[in-house]
């Protein structure tokens, strides 16, 4: 399962929402991981020299200079929704039979924290019984 199928939209931020909607949601993701918990200033025109260019991709950054010229950007870390989304990954890569130690690597967390993960299940749609 990879990580943008993990994602929970409602847990991001409005802004990266925003973004998501904007540039997609692959792109807006990219942003998050380079620029995460910093301002980006966009340029007037469109350069492909631009580190946003690298970033994103071109169109992506065509769109975003095209929607947010001579603005800076806000960009969240996201980290609880991405902690999440990894989380949620994780157990369903587990379930399918992946090890630990191989998951440990691939996500670049240790083995420890990979068992923690996969220990907790998360109660979705669970209603509790009355007892009288």
């Amino acid at each position: 399962m990879a990580l943008e199928t993990a994602l929970d939209l409602d847990q991001l931020p409005g802004s990266v929402r925003e973004l998501t909607e904007c540039i997609g949601l692959n792109a807006a993701l990219a942003l998050v991981d380079a620029y995460g918990g910093t301002r980006v200033w966009i340029p007037e025109q469109y350069q492909p020299q631009h580190p946003l260019a690298k970033v994103i991709g071109v169109t992506a950054a065509k769109t975003l200079v095209g929607r947010y010229a001579l603005d800076h950007l806000m960009i969240p870390k996201c980290a609880a929704a991405l902690r999440s989304a990894r989380d949620q990954a994780v157990r369903a890569r587990y379930d399918e039979g992946e090890t630990a130690r191989t998951l440990a690597r691939a996500y670049g967390i240790t083995e420890t924290r990979i068992y923690q993960i996969v220990a907790v299940r998360p109660h979705v749609g669970q209603t509790q019984q009355s007892l009288f």
